[in-house]
């Protein structure tokens, strides 16, 4: 069996993203998978579950979110990608008594994610960068 290349891992990571389907975003994924990201501590991403925890909370928040690869590269294993996220927020975001409340305006965030994709054909850790979403729903300025 032909290990997939990174681009066509990452192509179909986004494209389960832009269906919400949460199974096949985890078809995707290395079990220890670990993702930082800006504005979110790092020890709630480690894991599938925990990754299907976030965008699960995005799905039920945005519920017409969707999500568009604008550019990607690739060297060797690693891949970067530039991504735009479009939805309105509808439903409260995040686990109570903090949950951001919705304010039913449309966001559209432009975000940069840099993954390595394992000898397994799978995605085993990203690293990601976003600016605005939260000055987008009204939260913080």
């Amino acid at each position: 069996m032909t290990k997939a290349k990174p681009e066509e891992v990452l192509r179909k990571h986004f494209a389960a993203l832009d269906r919400h389907d949460l199974d096949a975003i985890s078809e995707t994924l290395d079990p220890g998978f670990e993702m930082s990201s800006v504005g979110v501590p790092e020890e709630s991403l480690k894991g599938i579950e925990a990754y299907r925890g976030l965008w699960g909370s995005l799905f039920k928040a945005f519920p017409d979110l969707r999500v568009k690869i604008l550019g990607m590269v690739s060297e060797g294993d690693n891949v970067a990608v530039e991504i735009s996220r479009v939805g309105t927020f509808k439903e409260p975001f995040g686990t109570p008594p903090d949950a951001i409340q919705p304010t039913g305006r449309r966001t559209e965030t432009r975000w940069a994610a840099f993954g390595r994709v394992n000898s397994k054909g799978l995605i085993a850790e990203a690293r990601t960068y976003s600016q605005g979403f939260l000055e987008q729903l009204g939260v913080e300025e």
